[in-house]
Formats: structure tokens, sequence, C-alpha cells
């Protein structure tokens, strides 16, 4: 509360990812890709998605290691991102330009990396502006 301005709570329902895309009647396989900044809360969207993931969707994800501090840390996203994604690219710290990485999947300068070396990203994020950068996660 206070926080950006605002001085009183709004609550709002919140569902699993993998419920509200059923809740929408959407098959999971139908979905292209996820985009997600969830301010640190990251590691449970993977934990939520896993049809999504089986599906073979990619998740385009802020990178925030500050805000993966408070719900675990990175070593937890890690090991939740390992369990459902091979590979990550690099988004860089271009801000949510979830095409860029896309369209990085066909250029051999950026080829994917395995989930793994995502802890590497905890240093150079520290010298971005905002602490962050933006991963696009591969199954």
């Amino acid at each position: 509360e206070g926080s950006y301005g605002r001085a009183e709570t709004i609550r709002v329902p919140a569902l699993e990812l993998d419920a509200a895309v059923r809740s929408c009647n959407i098959a999971a396989e139908s979905v292209a890709v996820v985009w997600s900044d969830a301010q640190g809360s990251d590691t449970s969207v993977i934990e939520t998605g896993s049809a999504l993931w089986s599906a073979g969707v990619p998740l385009f994800v802020e990178f925030w290691p500050p805000g993966l501090a408070t719900k675990g840390g990175v070593d937890a996203f890690v090991n939740r991102a390992s369990e459902h994604f091979r590979e990550f690219i690099h988004a860089d710290n271009g801000g949510h330009e979830v095409l860029k990485a896309l369209d990085a999947c066909g250029d051999r300068r950026r080829a994917p990396r395995p989930v793994a070396e995502l802890r590497g990203l905890e240093v150079i994020a520290a010298n971005y502006p905002g602490q962050f950068t933006d991963v696009l996660l591969l199954p």
C-alpha cells in the first residue's frame, strides 16, 4: 500500500496458469508463447504451467534476481526452469522484446544455451538498469 502513488489495496482472484488457460477453453497446444512479467513470482508461473510446457510452448520471462530473491531465489527459478525447459535465448536488456527473441531462434550468432547457464545471467542482470533482463525459455 502506498507504493507507486496508490493508497488502497485491490483484491483480485488468482488462478494457476494451466487453470487460467483451461477456464478460457484454450488447448495448450494452440498457445504460441507465454509472456510473463510476474515481478519476482516467475518461479510460480513455471510451476503452474506444466501442461503448456509439455505441449512445447516457450516462455518469455523477465529474469530479475532481486525480485526472484523474495520468492526462493535464482536457484529455485533455475531448478524449476530445468524441469520443463531445455534451453533459453537471452533476449538482452531490450525490454520485453519477445519478437526479437523469437527471431533469434534462427540466428546462429545467438544460439540457444542450456537452461543451467541461466545462473550466469545473475551477474549480467546486475549491471543493467533495473537489474533485470529478459529470456525466452524453450521446452
